[in-house]
């Protein structure tokens, strides 16, 4: 099992990050990849940027009161399987804390650890447009 802790510092409040990250239907804004998120109940579908395919998420926990959600990708064109994930955002000081917690299987455990880095720098990346666009306003 591949696992990442990523947490990115923003400054400025809470809500005002949960607002931008936490709305599931704006990941467009903020993660590249994504072309377009439709979400209907606790699901969210995801049409990548390069046509590849779409990612089926489920979501769960969802909470505007801690900031955080969890979600499982059920299927789409990504190199791993048993997709886990967690976001939140928490108070930190004078501003907030993006946590962003994954685990994941290589579906090729020879690549484990190129896919690894590639998904290093998609959650380093993703995590740094909100905080340049929260962060300018």
């Amino acid at each position: 099992m591949t696992t990442f802790h990523n947490t990115v510092k923003i400054h400025a409040s809470p809500e005002k990050v949960w607002a931008v990250v936490g709305d599931l239907a704006g990941v467009t804004k903020w993660i590249p990849m994504i072309a377009h998120a439709k979400v209907e109940g606790s699901k969210r579908v995801c049409t990548m940027a390069d046509g590849s395919g779409e990612l089926h998420e489920s979501i769960s926990e969802y909470s505007h009161t801690t900031r955080s959600y969890r979600y499982t990708i059920a299927e789409g064109p990504l190199p791993v399987k048993n997709y886990r994930g967690r976001f939140g955002v928490e108070a930190k000081g004078q501003g907030a804390l993006v946590v962003w917690d994954t685990e994941f299987e290589v579906l090729d455990p020879s690549q484990e650890a190129a896919v690894g880095e590639i998904f290093q720098g998609i959650y380093t990346q993703c995590l740094e447009l909100p905080k340049r666009r929260i962060e300018s306003d």
